[in-house]
C-alpha cells in the first residue's frame, strides 16, 4: 500500500500550474486577492500541492481507514 500512496503523493506534487486553465486562473486570482504577490505565486502553488498531497501519507491513510472514511471524501482545507 505504501507504494501506491507514495505514487499518488508524487503525482500531486508534479502537477503543473496552467494559466489557461479556468480553475488555475481562479486560484491565481484568489491568491492575489488574498495578498500573495505575483512573483510568489509559484511558492504558493507548491504549498497548495503539499497540502493536497498530505492525504497520501501512511498516517493519514490509516487514520481515515480506522474511522471508515474514503480518501475520495477528503478535501483540502487550510486554517488561517
Amino acid at each position: 500500500m505504501n507504494r501506491i500512496l507514495y505514487r499518488c503523493k508524487d503525482l500531486v506534487l508534479k502537477l503543473n500550474f496552467h494559466k489557461d486553465d479556468v480553475n488555475h486562473k481562479f486560484i491565481m486570482e484568489s491568491l492575489i486577492k488574498f495578498g500573495i504577490k505575483e512573483n510568489e505565486l509559484e511558492k504558493a502553488w507548491i504549498s497548495i500541492k503539499k497540502v493536497w498531497a498530505s492525504k497520501f501519507n501512511e498516517r493519514a491513510f490509516l487514520a481515515t481507514k480506522k474511522i471508515g472514511v474514503n480518501l475520495n471524501s477528503i478535501y483540502m482545507a487550510v486554517l488561517v
